[in-house]
């Protein structure tokens, strides 16, 4: 769902300052430092090939920047709007809280909104890459997390 909004509020191509310091957060991560700028795009190569919990929470804050809404509330109306009735988000991360709940089918119905954007659907079936910052000094390794697509 992360990418899902992103992609329906955010430019694709625009550079993204990086604001937060996100070493608190849980792995995995893909590294983002603050005052780093990196496109959106390279930001979603990390929540979707290596489910990485600070560019989702990058992701989050940029969003939230550019609607002046909080980035949760968007991702329940598209829920909704969908209808994923069983579901609420509290969190860009997926990470698990009380109030952060989901059931199956809702999830399906998620994934297949989310298979029709041409960006989801190519960029989940990478393997590996490599993203750069805006001004190239720093390169990010992302591994898939999909089992799946993983060398056996």
């Amino acid at each position: 769902m992360t990418a899902v909004v992103a992609l329906e509020y955010g430019v694709i191509d625009e550079i993204v300052t990086i604001k937060g310091n996100y070493d608190s957060l849980p792995p995995a991560k893909m590294g983002l430092y603050l005052g780093e700028k990196i496109s959106l795009e390279g930001i979603l190569n990390g929540v979707l090939i290596n489910s990485d919990n600070d560019a989702a929470q990058a992701v989050a804050e940029y969003i939230a920047d550019k609607t002046k809404i909080p980035f949760s509330r968007l991702m329940n109306d598209k829920a909704k709007e969908i209808g994923m009735n069983s579901t609420k988000f509290t969190n860009s991360m997926g990470l698990d809280t009380y109030d952060n709940y989901s059931t199956a089918f809702d999830l399906a119905l998620l994934a297949n909104y989310a298979m029709k954007n041409d960006f989801i659907s190519e960029t989940v079936k990478i393997k590996s890459r490599k993203i750069a910052s805006a001004d190239g000094k720093t390169i990010h390794r992302l591994e898939t997390t999909n089992e799946l697509l993983k060398d056996k």
